[in-house]
């Protein structure tokens, strides 16, 4: 229960949602990569470590294998996200988001960074069958457009 109040609390999920609030009420529609990642950090990619984080907390797992599935968690998230922004930057004309604030070359390169340091913590973890979760967010991304 504190874990799930941290992670949707004022520092994290809630956080997130305000800066994102902020920026649409601020008719803000380009808004810098940093800004971009925090929020994408403190929603989504915080929501879905929870996820994945409860089973081991549950399992009485170690700090250092929670740690480490809690940033899986996280890449998972803001892979989540960056597929989410491609999809976007196709179909709407919304201008905040990865692709139009880093440009289709480097937007593609971070989706694959992220992809890979997701599926490093997995191996470490000896958790490779969850490769599934990135394999199902990934489909769908046309590489060469």
């Amino acid at each position: 229960i504190n874990v799930v109040a941290e992670i949707i609390g004022g520092r994290n999920l809630i956080s997130g949602q305000m800066l994102d609030l902020d920026f649409q009420k601020n008719n803000i529609s380009i808004a810098n990569i940093d800004s971009i990642n925090q929020i994408h950090l403190l929603k989504t990619a915080k929501l879905i470590s929870l996820c994945v984080l409860i089973p081991a907390i549950i399992a009485k797992k170690d700090i250092a294998y929670k740690t480490k599935l809690a940033n899986y968690g996280e890449k998972l998230g803001l892979l989540y996200q960056i597929v989410d922004d491609y999809h976007d930057s196709k179909n709407t004309e919304e201008q905040m988001n990865i692709f139009n604030a880093l440009g289709f070359e480097q937007a593609m390169e971070k989706l694959q960074t992220t992809n890979q340091q997701a599926l490093s913590l997995l191996q470490e973890l000896g958790l490779e069958e969850l490769e599934a979760f990135n394999n199902f967010i990934m489909q769908g991304v046309q590489w060469d457009t």
